[in-house]
C-alpha cells in the first residue's frame, strides 16, 4: 500500500501512521501467540511478549542478511529515546556499518574500561581461559592466584594496553622451570 500523491499511489513510499504513547501503554499480546509486534515506522517496532514484557526492536538488513537490534525495554526507554536510537542505527547503516556490531564493540569497550584493577582483568582472563582446562586444574590456578598474587596486589591498576584477547599471563618455558 503506497502513499497517495494526488490521485495516484506511490509504491515506493509506504503509508504509515506512527503510534502514540497511549497505544504502546495499552498494548497486549494475544493469548494464542508468543508475541505481538506494533510497528512504529522505519523498521522500529514494539514487541509485546505473552509474559507482558515490552521491547523496542529494529529490523534492518546488512550484508544481505536480515537482522534485529534491541533498542531497550519499554517504559524504561521512552518512545522518544527509542526513536533517537533507531535514527542513530539508521545513520550507521547509511555509513555502511552494522549497528549490531557497533553495539557489541561498545559493550566490550565498556567492559574493558570497567576492568581497572589487575585482579578484575585476571579474573576475566581466567573465566575465558578455564573453558579449555579441566575443572580441577582451573580451580587450582585461581586458588594460587588468590593466595599468591591477589593477596599482595590489592588495588593495583591494570596494565596499560592490556586486551582480553591477548594472553595476559606469560607462558613459562618448560625448560626454565626448576626441578621438582
Amino acid at each position: 500500500m503506497g502513499a497517495r500523491i494526488g490521485v495516484f499511489r506511490c509504491p515506493l513510499q509506504k503509508c504509515h501512521h506512527a503510534l502514540t504513547k497511549l497505544e504502546y501503554d495499552r498494548a497486549t499480546c494475544p493469548s494464542d501467540k508468543p508475541h505481538a509486534r506494533l510497528a512504529d515506522g522505519l523498521g522500529m517496532y514494539l514487541e509485546v511478549t505473552a509474559a507482558g514484557g515490552k521491547y523496542w526492536r529494529m529490523k534492518y538488513r546488512h550484508g544481505g542478511k536480515e537482522k534485529r537490534l534491541a533498542l531497550g525495554m519499554y517504559p524504561a526507554v521512552s518512545l522518544t529515546d527509542a526513536r533517537k536510537r533507531r535514527d542513530k542505527a539508521r545513520d550507521a547503516l547509511a555509513a555502511c556499518e552494522d549497528p549490531g556490531q557497533l553495539k557489541r564493540e561498545a559493550k566490550l569497550t565498556r567492559a574493558l574500561l570497567d576492568a581497572t584493577t589487575f585482579e578484575k582483568v585476571v579474573r576475566q582472563w581466567w573465566a575465558h581461559w578455564k573453558g579449555l582446562r579441566s575443572p580441577r586444574h582451573a580451580d587450582y590456578v585461581i586458588r594460587r592466584l588468590e593466595a599468591d598474587v591477589f593477596a599482595t596486589n590489592q588495588k593495583s591498576p591494570a596494565l596499560p594496553g592490556f586486551f582480553i584477547g591477548a594472553s595476559p599471563m606469560p607462558q613459562a618455558d618448560r625448560r626454565s622451570r626448576p626441578p621438582r
